[in-house]
């Protein structure tokens, strides 16, 4: 269900207010992602918004064509806003 927790520079600016981004699988739902993020770090979400990244091709010279896989990203808020959450649960 939940893939990885998002580490590019939004997702650290938003980290600042409260918001957690993470990579979740293209079928997952709302309140899939919200039960599994609770039993994982144990803390009660507030807000769960999701938001689709379809794919890309993208044309570099006249032969060199790449993809950009299709994504889906999920972004929490806490009920408690003064918590942080330890991401690093999430590596393996």
């Amino acid at each position: 269900m939940i893939l990885k927790a998002l580490t590019t520079e939004k997702s650290y600016h938003l980290q600042d207010q409260g918001i957690w981004s993470f990579l979740v699988r293209k079928d997952a739902e709302k309140p899939a992602i919200k039960k599994a993020l609770e039993d994982l770090f144990g803390v009660e979400i507030d807000m769960v918004t999701t938001a689709q990244h379809v794919a890309k091709v993208r044309v570099k010279g006249s032969r060199l064509h790449t993809r950009r896989r299709a994504l889906k990203v999920a972004r929490i808020s806490l009920k408690d806003k003064k918590k942080k959450l330890d991401i690093t649960k999430l590596k393996k």
